[in-house]
């Protein structure tokens, strides 16, 4: 269900998400993160759910070379159509990859950069979650990174706006980690929410933890879109709250999403199936 559910939202995952007021400023902020912080030594990119490739076109344009990967089919479409409207082909190969049944190698070799944004990992139940952990040790070069965005297990702004409305238990919906089953285009997708240390102990013993900051933990979800958008200016003043605060890595965990940022040990032992 979870393919079928994400090809259905392609053809509006773009509108609902990336072109949406919270969307863009979530997602610069995550580029603002990558570009100050990893992508200086960052030739090669293997991206996991890739969605309609919008990252896929940021880290190209940054001078990268990337393996933009989706288990869905039509997002796959999309994304190879926008890589070759812009002019990107070059850079970005576009491939299908199921991450729950992850391979001990891919692509050309060990890469730079593992990165996945907005949540695609949360899709995983915690077995499957800890097997691309020990995957991921086999894909990422000695001292590179693997910069992973998830929805933790708590987000301040959620849980206040479902509370102000006695909606309890959409409230507290995160709070046990899971499974929730969210609709997605008509269909549902089986949701695990991690902290940020499950994400990091997942990933151990090959990755140690390198950086940790929240990503929307003013800026609302993107359900919110439509109310928040009505309100540029104190959208932006969130955003600009968000950046000051983002250095506070306790603060991640209680964000709409969490950036883990992790790098890869010199010397770990090789991955294990």
């Amino acid at each position: 269900m979870t393919r079928a559910a994400f090809d259905g939202a392609a053809a509006c995952y773009d509108a609902d998400f990336t072109h949406g007021a919270i969307g863009r400023l979530q997602r610069q902020a995550v580029h603002e993160h990558l570009r100050r912080h990893v992508l200086g030594g960052a030739g090669s990119v293997l991206e996991l759910g890739c969605g309609t490739g919008e990252d896929a076109l940021f880290l190209a344009r940054a001078g990268c070379r990337v393996l933009a990967t989706d288990a869905a089919p039509a997002m796959l479409e999309l994304a190879r159509v926008k890589v070759e409207s812009a002019g990107l082909a070059a850079r970005v190969r576009v491939a299908r990859l199921d991450l729950a049944a992850p391979p001990a190698a891919l692509g050309d070799g060990p890469v730079d950069l593992l990165f996945s944004n907005f949540g695609a990992l949360n899709c995983l139940a915690p077995e499957q979650l800890r097997r691309l952990g020990r995957a991921a040790g086999g894909w990422v070069r000695s001292g590179g990174r693997a910069v992973l965005v998830v929805m933790p297990r708590a987000c301040l702004v959620e849980s206040a706006y479902f509370i102000a409305r006695g909606r309890w238990r959409e409230a507290r919906r995160r709070w046990d980690g899971g499974p929730v089953e969210a609709r997605v285009a008509g269909g549902t997708v089986a949701t695990w929410y991690y902290s940020p240390a499950q994400v990091e102990a997942a990933f151990a013993p090959a990755f140690r933890l390198r950086d940790l900051r929240p990503v929307g933990l003013l800026v609302p979800p993107s359900y919110l879109d439509p109310r928040a958008a009505a309100w540029p200016h104190t959208l932006r003043t969130l955003a600009w709250l968000d950046e000051r605060l983002a250095a506070l890595r306790p603060l991640a965990g209680l964000a709409d999403h969490a950036l883990v940022d992790l790098e890869r040990r010199s010397g770990a032992p090789p991955p294990s199936s």
